[in-house]
């Protein structure tokens, strides 16, 4: 079933499209940010670490802590940004500007992640 779009911009974005892509985001942005997190704080991660570098796999630690940092921020926006949410029509432009923003933290943690697994051996 199709809803109307809400722009007309072009873009065939609609309230269920938008929803769904929103929705498909934040589990993704839940995943990854467990997986990161794995990796940055597990003592199995860890034993994984060379001894110079600081890395797991060919992946510096350094980039997961500064990508973490960055999921969290974002999980303070979006939490800023759902208590103070307004009209629908700007609702549905934020979760869109977040759905955006999640799902470039989303290819950065998968780009890490694979990093990670790749072994220095």
């Amino acid at each position: 079933m199709k809803t109307s779009s809400l722009f007309d911009d072009g873009r065939a974005n609609t309230v269920s499209g938008i929803l769904i892509n929103w929705l498909d985001a934040i589990e993704h942005f839940y995943s990854n940010y467990k997986a990161l997190s794995f990796l940055s704080e597990s003592k199995a991660g860890r034993s994984y670490l060379h001894p110079q570098n600081q890395f797991i796999g060919q992946c510096p630690i350094r980039r997961i802590n500064l990508l973490m940092l960055q999921f969290d921020k974002q999980i303070t926006v979006l939490h800023k940004d759902i208590d103070s949410s307004t009209s629908a029509p700007s609702n549905y432009r934020l979760l869109i500007a977040h759905t955006q923003l999640l799902n470039e933290l989303n290819r950065q943690a998968q780009e890490l992640l694979l990093l990670a697994a790749v072994s220095n051996d």
